[in-house]
């Protein structure tokens, strides 16, 4: 299976395009594509139009460095990208985002107080919550897999929170006790792909 991943900073560590020689199965082959911008729309066609042959699946990752933003964009461009590759007889793959860590420190704490009751800025992680459970509802409406990758990195169904130990210490990123979990749950999530 031919598999394009387009995201940034999850896909920058996680190293995909060596995911066959990571896990010993050459079944699949994944190409990795980063995007330092919400907007794919530019590396899709990219990849649905400059290559020789399409893929057969394409997924689709946002960073949580885009929340908060605007999230009627954000769904209107995924409805988009669903559309394009199946126009391109290709499967869409959503994958939701990478939940952040909670504020461990006194610091972090009154930063984010500051935010959100003195500047009245949006919540970051209330709204990937937001954005993750509507692109679940989005999977299911369009008949599009899902790979749920907050539902690995969280710390619990009530906590949606990446989990201490998945914390690359920055409170946004994994580090690599995180990607050799995920290694196995999208090992096991490419299998339900196959025909």
């Amino acid at each position: 299976m031919d598999i394009v991943y387009i995201e940034a900073s999850t896909l920058r560590r996680w190293n995909l395009d060596e995911f066959a020689q990571r896990t010993g199965n050459a079944a699949y082959r994944v190409e990795s594509r980063y995007v330092y911008d919400f907007d794919k729309t530019a590396a899709l066609a990219g990849v649905m139009g400059s290559r020789a042959r399409i893929p057969d699946t394409v997924i689709i990752q946002e960073c949580s460095a885009y929340f908060p933003g605007d999230l009627v964009k954000y769904k209107d461009l995924f409805r988009d990208w669903i559309r394009r590759v199946k126009d391109a007889n290709a499967i869409p793959v959503i994958a939701t985002t990478v939940p952040p860590a909670a504020n461990r420190t006194l610091f972090g704490h009154v930063k984010q107080f500051v935010k959100l009751k003195i500047l009245g800025r949006a919540d970051g992680y209330e709204q990937i919550i937001q954005f993750n459970q509507w692109l679940r509802e989005l999977s299911e409406a369009e008949g599009v897999p899902l790979f749920d990758v907050e539902k690995v990195t969280r710390k619990s169904e009530s906590d949606r929170h990446m989990r201490v130990e998945f914390d690359s210490g920055d409170g946004s990123h994994l580090n690599p006790n995180a990607y050799a979990v995920l290694d196995r749950e999208f090992l096991n999530f490419l299998e339900t792909l196959k025909p």
